[in-house]
């Protein structure tokens, strides 16, 4: 009996907690996915400068072995030119995950064509996961580092 009762002590905290906790995070989310969206668009359009806007000074790649925002954004653009008939689109969100109320991962599936080996012959298609952390500054989402892994066929 004692221990029913400490049980029920128990969950009567985490219940009453529970809504205390519960935070409105849709504005938070919808201002990620309205990020994501103009990365997609500078990404298309090859925008240096809109790119660079939608990343944290303090951005680091996947590998960690470059760091910065300007040296990311002109690996990025190098990547590009090399690559001139490469399209892009984001083909399938997986959604926000909240680490704390200023630091989020957004995921999603990436499509690439038009990409061609060292000789200049077609690749085929790539699809990527990709994993974006975000962190909340001065009211504005940032991307500070990029994941992705083929995601299969």
């Amino acid at each position: 009996m004692r221990n029913m009762l400490i049980g029920l002590f128990g969950l009567c905290l985490v219940m009453t907690a529970v809504p205390g906790a519960a935070v409105d995070r849709s504005a938070d989310e919808a201002a990620i996915m309205k990020a994501m969206e103009k990365f997609d668009e500078a990404y298309r359009n090859r925008d240096e400068q809109a790119l660079g806007a939608l990343m944290a000074d303090d951005f680091e790649n996947w590998l960690g072995t470059d760091q910065g925002r300007d040296v990311n954004v002109k690996a990025g653009m190098a990547g590009l030119k090399s690559q001139p008939n490469v399209q892009y689109q984001r083909s399938g969100e997986l959604g926000v995950v909240f680490i704390t109320p200023d630091v989020a991962l957004y995921k999603a599936y990436w499509e690439f064509s038009g990409m061609v080996d060292g000789e200049g012959k077609p690749i085929p298609p790539l699809k990527i996961l990709g994993a974006c952390v975000m962190v909340k500054r001065d009211g504005k989402w940032l991307m500070v580092a990029f994941f992705s892994r083929p995601a299969g066929k």
